[in-house]
């Protein structure tokens, strides 16, 4: 495809704090500073997103924001079913991924007012995922003397996942991070990362603190509920590149992909090939594997906090950059086209020239995209609550 096929988008940005149309508004008006022309705001395994984006197309001016496409969308936490032994004898069954689909107005509608996948009930969502968490750290606790966590204790921090409450509440007091360090047979490299405690000890199946979380389907339930209920979806497979901190990349590929043969529906039909943490040799290797499965090609930042800090790490140390939508910084730190400062004790990043534009074919997802007009004259006579 010629340079002038592309177009810099966005199409994996969670929304920053509460979903309230105010952040909503953040995040368009965002996306139009960093010339995104493709946007897809959503969130993890639930659509409580489309409420505020709905208020702002039933106001009629989304276009004072955002200029470009809007697409909508969800990031699905599922459990690996696959049931496939990798090449190297591996088996990836237990372990979470992450599946991002798409979907036009019509269906995401439905899916969020029929409750289908997206609508956590998260009160009842936490009560069973503590009463798991408590039986299992009574059952690694032999002698009974080591202090758990009440509900409330946890659920007062307000992390997304009971499993990071749980890592703040541990590391708030020494003695208590020392009676964990042992309990759960590890050190500080752990318990002070989110994202590494979290994979290395509930979602790994060997994981000490192992459970299937009560809104986490399986991946093969999640295909045949798409395909049942959303004609318009398009399925892809998340950011397979920065799966390497749990899987190598290609056994990963393999186990997903083998869902083809063990399911009677339509599977992916798309990979997030541009992604932030990407360095250029995975993105060169995600663009080849998706051509030669006619897949479709999609890019994210991923971006958390739009107007606060992210992290990048690169060779074990960790680098701080505000988000830019529709970039990728991997492959800008690849080609050297940024710049690292110290800010006390943190390495901050700043890309040089922009950084590296998440590209896509300027037709990609023409056919989900919000009309913002029909949207209009159809939301306006319909009510949403969120």
């Amino acid at each position: 495809m010629g340079k002038e096929q592309k177009v810099r988008v966005d199409l994996h940005v969670h929304v920053d704090g509460k979903l309230t149309k105010e952040n909503v508004i953040k995040c368009l008006i965002k996306a139009e500073q960093d010339k995104v022309q493709k946007l897809c705001l959503l969130e993890h395994s639930h659509l409580d997103v489309l409420a505020p984006v709905v208020e702002v197309l039933k106001d009629g001016n989304l276009r004072d924001y955002y200029s470009g496409e809007l697409i909508l969308g969800c990031e699905y936490d599922t459990m690996i079913d696959a049931h496939h032994i990798n090449k190297d004898g591996t088996n990836y069954d237990g372990f979470i991924s992450h599946i991002l689909s798409y979907y036009n107005l019509e269906d995401a509608l439905k899916l969020y007012k029929n409750k289908i996948l997206h609508n956590r009930n998260f009160k009842k969502d936490y009560k069973h995922d503590y009463k798991e968490l408590i039986t299992i750290l009574n059952k690694l606790d032999k002698s009974g003397d080591v202090e758990k966590p009440s509900m409330k204790e946890l659920k007062s921090i307000g992390e997304p996942h009971i499993i990071k409450d749980l890592r703040v509440w541990i590391c708030k007091n020494e003695g208590r991070k020392a009676q964990y360090r042992k309990l759960l047979n590890t050190d500080d490299s752990v318990l002070d990362y989110p994202s590494d405690f979290i994979r290395k000890m509930s979602q790994d199946p060997k994981g000490p603190l192992f459970y299937k979380p009560s809104f986490v389907p399986y991946a093969s339930e999640l295909f045949k509920i798409l395909r049942k209920e959303a004609k318009s979806a398009k399925i892809v497979l998340a950011h397979p590149a920065y799966m390497h901190v749990v899987f190598t990349k290609e056994n990963y590929l393999e186990t997903m992909m083998s869902y083809e043969n063990n399911i009677d529906v339509k599977t992916f039909d798309g990979i997030e090939v541009c992604y932030y943490f990407n360095t250029k040799k995975e993105q060169d290797f995600l663009e080849k594997y998706a051509d030669k499965r006619h897949f479709i090609k999609t890019a994210g930042s991923d971006s958390i906090k739009v107007d606060g800090e992210m992290y990048y790490i690169h060779d074990g140390v960790k680098y701080y950059f505000v988000p830019e939508l529709g970039n990728a910084l991997g492959t800008a730190f690849d080609i050297k086209n940024v710049t690292i400062k110290k800010q006390g004790d943190k390495k901050i990043i700043e890309t040089k020239n922009g950084g590296s534009p998440l590209v896509v074919d300027k037709n990609l997802f023409e056919d989900i995209k919000v009309d913002v007009v029909s949207a209009f004259e159809m939301l306006k006579k319909k009510k949403l609550k969120h």
